[in-house]
């Protein structure tokens, strides 16, 4: 989680996210646009998975 706070903070996203022992759950929807995904959203999970994929 603490890998991708300065990309989510460079997007100006907020996310709801969690995390349980291993696990990292995150939802994807920007709320100013009514609870829908945006371009942001898909932006911040390519990100997200380009940090997944370089350490596993």
């Amino acid at each position: 989680m603490n890998e991708c706070v300065d990309s989510i903070d460079s997007l100006n996203h907020h996310p709801e996210w969690s995390n349980s022992y291993n696990k990292v759950y995150v939802i994807l929807k920007t709320h100013d646009a009514g609870n829908v995904v945006t371009d942001k959203d898909y932006a911040l999970a390519a990100i997200l998975e380009d940090i997944y994929l370089a350490r596993f």
